[in-house]
């Protein structure tokens, strides 16, 4: 399959959506009770991009333990995007999730150097046991038809220090404002003691008997 390039000259991030070939080729699910609940049942994947239902495909169902797709599914994305995978099994009337794994296209894209062709890919599924996660077996996949230039793509790091430094900037602003508070504040708690001392109430009343007997003797 031809690749789809989706660089934007001015060295600008190209947000625009292209397809792209998700082959999914086979799956190896592992659990204790697995082979029963394959048995009875049929499993299909399930791929979700930039958690769009309209941009959600599914395989056709397999039974058995030996999960053999090669079934291409072709989604819209960008650069951007981060790929969802589930493997279900369905049986009676109701389907259950063995697995799960996560595509960042970006990262990959970085790692084979801007091109998608033929990349294959082999995932970890997680699940869910008892409230942890652990793996649930292995999934593997093959991508085709995404060719970027990796000078077009946003630095990672340089967004991210931009958001921390956005974040800093009100924590400043508002420690400032707390030292200044905490300044002030021992001043004005220490008027309020000293006014509600004991000391302060006798001194306050020497000083008016002081001032009245003074009084007195300048109208004798």
């Amino acid at each position: 399959m031809a690749a789809a390039s989706v660089s934007r000259p001015g060295g600008l991030p190209n947000t625009e959506k292209s397809q792209l070939t998700l082959k999914v080729v086979s799956a190896r699910p592992q659990s204790p009770k697995l082979p029963a609940r394959l048995a009875r049942g049929s499993s299909f994947v399930e791929v979700t991009a930039d958690g769009l239902s309209a941009e959600t495909k599914k395989t056709c169902k397999r039974s058995g333990n030996d999960l053999q797709w090669n079934e291409d599914l072709t989604l819209n994305v960008t650069p951007l995007s981060r790929l969802d995978l589930k493997l279900w099994n369905c049986h009676t009337l109701r389907k259950e999730l063995l697995g799960s794994a996560t595509i960042d296209l970006l990262d990959t894209l970085r790692t084979h150097h801007g091109k998608m062709e033929n990349v294959e890919l082999s995932l970890e599924l997680q699940m869910e046991n008892k409230g942890s996660v652990v793996s649930g077996g292995e999934l593997n996949v093959c991508l085709d038809g995404l060719v970027v230039d990796l000078g077009s793509l946003p630095n990672r790091g340089a967004e991210t220090d931009k958001m921390l430094q956005t974040e800093c900037t009100n924590p400043l602003r508002t420690q400032c404002s707390e030292t200044a508070e905490s300044t002030s504040s021992p001043r004005r708690n220490a008027q309020t003691a000293s006014a509600d001392s004991p000391g302060a109430s006798v001194s306050t009343a020497l000083t008016n008997g002081e001032t009245n007997t003074d009084s007195k003797h300048q109208n004798k």
